[in-house]
Parts: structure tokens; sequence; C-alpha cells
């Protein structure tokens, strides 16, 4: 049993969050290839891992993201793969090694096509394409790998199988999910863990695509449906379009934060961030989840192990205050237009802060 492994089962471990947003931030085009920065400005990728480890996370994940060669070559590179896997590697340990304390090195590893190249690769060059990576990270020597941001579970479960033929390292893979529930390719939060809960992997979980709310239902089905440890990485909510062609994420640190209490309370093990999420966003959720990460000899503390509280019958609830005639505010919320419940949530939770506590959730007027 490896060290990651053993700390994922003792206790709750916090991940990283976006390295593509920071490297954008920085001022690095989204349109290039990310992970040739291992390579060309090194420096700057040490520079977002250890902002991440000064917010206390557990895990940081390689810079390697869409580094195989079919992606690669998706934005005009043609590698060398090997080299710049290595590099992400060696940029991480680097890191990880200034810590001091407790630190795991994640080898992130995208699928090997984007969705437009899809249609137009056979499975054979893409678990040849996931094979590649994979070696090289291996021979970097990463605690653990992060399949991430598979939206078909048929992908997913070949490069699980292809990694699992090259190293020993422990597997974590992570489907996405779009708001309707499924993946992409039309799986459930079922079906995708029940699939791989028969493959060689440490752990299952879901990232990306989504904010904080609606990753919450599909960490509760995944939860429901394999007894694996459960990852949770959200994206901090839908980009904006900024200046120019920045993006922006509407999500604070303070709302990402109480939903990783939320994942954690439902008996996810791992936590993290995607798009969007940045050190600040990271630290909030550190200090959320402080009383599930236990230290020696402490028991683990989630849903799983404490019965759930109930809570006690409000006195003065609604149907109180109507039957004596009292006044009563109520709060009117309209989903966005894009159906996403992310900021409607977010906008019960600040009116909650100011004393409201009844809440006409509307359909939006077409």
């Amino acid at each position: 049993m490896t060290g990651f492994v053993t700390a994922l089962r003792e206790g709750v471990l916090v991940c990283d969050g976006a390295m593509g947003t920071m490297l954008h931030a920085a001022g690095n085009s989204l349109d290039r290839a990310l992970p040739e920065l291992n390579l060309s400005n090194a420096e700057l990728v040490s520079t977002v891992h250890e902002s991440y480890l000064s917010a206390g996370v557990d895990v940081i994940q390689t810079n390697t993201f869409g580094a195989s060669a079919l992606r690669l070559a998706e934005h005009g590179s043609a590698g060398p793969v090997r080299e710049i896997n290595l590099a992400g590697v060696q940029i991480a340990r680097e890191a990880q090694a200034k810590a001091g304390r407790q630190v795991f090195v994640a080898g992130s590893v995208s699928p090997a096509v984007t969705a437009r190249q899809r249609p137009l690769i056979s499975p054979v060059q893409r678990v040849a394409a996931i094979r590649e990576q994979v070696s090289a990270l291996a021979e970097g020597g990463v605690d653990v790998l992060i399949l991430e941001t598979f939206g078909y579970l048929d992908e997913l479960a070949e490069a699980v199988t292809a990694a699992a033929e090259l190293t020993g390292a422990p597997i974590i893979a992570q489907a996405t999910f779009a708001p309707d529930g499924r993946t992409l390719g039309g799986e459930t939060p079922r079906e995708v863990a029940i699939t791989l809960s028969r493959l060689p992997v440490v752990a299952v979980g879901t990232n990306c695509t989504l904010g904080p709310q609606h990753t919450l239902t599909v960490v509760t089905e995944l939860i429901r449906h394999t007894s694996l440890p459960v990852s949770a990485q959200p994206n901090a909510g839908l980009p904006r379009r900024a200046a120019g062609r920045r993006f922006e994420y509407p999500i604070d640190g303070g709302y990402f934060a109480r939903y990783a209490r939320r994942y954690v309370e439902a008996g996810a093990s791992l936590i993290g961030g995607c798009c969007g999420t940045t050190p600040t966003h990271l630290k909030a959720a550190v200090a959320a989840v402080a009383a599930h990460r236990p230290g020696p000899g402490q028991a683990r503390v989630t849903a799983a192990t404490e019965p759930p509280a109930t809570a006690p019958a409000e006195p003065g609830g609604l149907a109180e205050r109507l039957a004596a005639g009292r006044f009563v505010v109520t709060a009117e919320i309209v989903p966005a237009a894009d159906g996403d419940g992310d900021q409607a949530a977010d906008a019960v939770v600040a009116l909650r802060e100011r004393g409201l506590d009844t809440f006409l959730v509307s359909p939006r007027q077409t």
C-alpha cells in the first residue's frame, strides 16, 4: 500500500485548484499548449505549485493536462511529450521538497483527444497517446495519477486500463458531467461509478464543467454506487468574458469552501478545484474541512462514521408565523438564463446572512 493510498484512507485530502487559470492570469493564452511552459518557463509553473502549497493543500497536480501527443498537436505542437511530462514532474517534486510536510505529486492526465478530435482518432491511437504520456509520468516518479475531465466513459476506462499496465502508481479516475447529470457520452453517475469500480483504481470522482452546487449532486450519486473513495473538483462557476479575451469566474472562496465542506459531509475523501479556482479558493477549503483532516491517532469524521444530525423544529417557522398573522418577508429568486443554479444558491446564502429565511424560487420567464 502506497503512502498516498494510506493517507487517503485515513482522512480527507485536499488537492490543488486550476493550473490553466493561474497560467492564463499570468498572461499566457489558453490557445497555446500550456504544458510546454514546463520547458520554457519552469519558474512560473513552480510559483503556481508553491502558491497552492502555501494555501495548505495536500496534493499538487503536474502541469501536464493535455501533454499527450494528440492534444499537443491540436495546439500546433509536436511535443516533445516525454520531456514535457518529465519536466512537469520535476517542477512539482522540487516544490514538494520545499513544503516541509507531507505532500503528494499527482500526474495530471487528460483525455487523449479533444471532443473535436474524437471522431477522427481511433481507440488504438488514443491508447498509444495515453501510454506515451503515462510512461513519462511514471518515469518521473509521480505518487498518484489523476485521469481527469473525461467526458466519455469508454475513453476513461481504456485510459485506466492502459495506465495500470504501465505503472503500479495509484490511479484516480474522474469523469466530467453536464448540467443534466450525464457525461458527454450520456452516462449517469451510477453507470460511471459501477464501471470504474471494476477497474484498478483507488478512487473515482468528478471534475470540471460544473460549479460547486451541481457537483454536489453528482458526488452524492457517485458515493451511493461505489465503496471506493470519491473525489470532487468543481469549477468556480461558469466563466464570463472579461476585457479582451480574458475570462473570470464568479464564485468566491467563501462559497467554494461551503461546498467543500458539504462534499466531505456527504462522504467525499478528496476535494480540490478545477477551472477558475485559485489558491484563495483552496485556502478557504482547507480551513472549511479542517475538522475532517485528522492527525495521528484520530478517527476520520465523515457522514459515514457519524449518525446524521436531525435538525430541531424551528420555533417561529413560516406556518406558525402565518397562523399568528405576523408579518413575513420573502425574497423571490429567479434562476439565471443559462440554467446554472450556483448564482441563485449564492444569492440565497447572502440573503440568509442578512436575516431573511423565506424564499420563493420562480421559474424564469421565456
